[in-house]
């Protein structure tokens, strides 16, 4: 019995990955629906350029007349942590090929996260939105490829 295992039970990995998936996929609703359809006050400074509370103020302000924007914000965040997590459950229950697709991931997750920011800090560029798009599929890709590692 090895008690080293974060989890009982090999496909516990998976499971973690799963739910990336689906978190993703919730991600990509909602951020398509703050595209389409909220409004979002247009911030023309680079980020940290009008000072760290200033632009943490920007955002909860405008989390705060945007329960969806609040959302998905708050989702983003989630996103990293679960990917920090699919990465530690799967290292620790020895699956490799699941541990560097779900290091991609995360790669990917900050990359999307860090277009969001530059999207809302930046003035709302296309290529800033092209960014959130490009990170999100790219993330998206890397856990469905790491699920095809079976499960031992």
């Amino acid at each position: 019995m090895d008690h080293g295992r974060i989890a009982a039970k090999p496909g516990f990995a998976s499971e973690v990955v799963i739910l990336m998936e689906a978190g993703l996929f919730i991600q990509f609703l909602i951020g398509m629906y703050t595209n389409l359809f909220v409004r979002l006050p247009v911030v023309s400074s680079p980020i940290g350029m009008g000072g760290w509370m200033s632009d943490m103020g920007s955002m909860m302000s405008q989390s705060a007349r945007s329960p969806i924007f609040m959302i998905h914000m708050i989702l983003g965040i989630l996103l990293v942590i679960g990917a920090v997590a699919a990465i530690a459950v799967s290292a620790v229950n020895g699956r490799a090929i699941l541990t560097v697709w779900s290091g991609l991931g995360l790669t990917a997750i900050l990359v999307a996260g860090y277009g969001g920011l530059a999207f809302f800090f930046g003035g709302h560029h296309n290529g800033n939105s092209y960014t959130m798009a490009v990170g999100w599929l790219v993330a998206f890709i890397a856990y469905f490829m790491g699920l095809r590692e079976p499960a031992r």
